[in-house]
């Protein structure tokens, strides 16, 4: 040390369960569980400790959370997808947001075997001006941007998922 002054790096880590034993994460399922909550339902976001979103709102899909779109939300702020969106095929179905950010989760429209039948329309809104979402380790992401990242959980790798698939409708030029 100089003058009696050292510098150094600490990192402290606070233990997440009795005994320090990890936790595993949370998984997603690869098909939609029996357990998976309605958007429109307000006591599906109530029994995630969430409100229903309401205008201009950051909304999380929290991991292992699997969440049906069922009803086209209000315009939001940001859409964090850690657990998995699915939208729901019963209708013309549209999402208005800054960005869309799937961090380990799944964001589902359609499925190669089971594509969606209606109309889906992702409408990204910003500009130069709109604030990025800084991301660890990674490109942060901008304004109109729908960024899929992979997440880990104590070194396990957890990649993050777009599945959107449409009904063919041939060569379009």
């Amino acid at each position: 040390p100089e003058n009696g002054v050292a510098t150094g790096y600490f990192k402290v880590i606070r233990c997440e369960s009795e005994g320090c034993i990890p936790i595993p994460p949370p998984t997603v399922p690869t098909m939609r569980p029996e357990n998976a909550l309605r958007w429109s339902n307000d006591s599906h976001w109530e029994s995630i400790g969430m409100l229903p979103p309401s205008t201009n709102e950051v909304v999380q899909i929290p991991g292992g959370v699997w969440m049906i779109l069922d009803v086209d939300p209000p315009k939001l702020k940001r859409l964090y997808i850690y657990g998995a969106l699915e939208v729901e095929d019963t209708e013309d179905r549209s999402i208005e947001t800054e960005l869309v950010l799937i961090q380990g989760g799944s964001f589902i429209v359609g499925r190669e075997d089971n594509p969606f039948t209606h109309k889906f329309e992702l409408i990204l809104h910003g500009n130069h001006q709109t604030e990025d979402q800084p991301m660890y380790d990674a490109p942060n992401c901008g304004a109109k941007a729908l960024c899929v990242y992979g997440t880990s959980a104590r070194d396990t790798p957890i990649p993050g998922f777009i599945d959107m698939h449409g009904v063919d409708v041939g060569k379009s030029w």
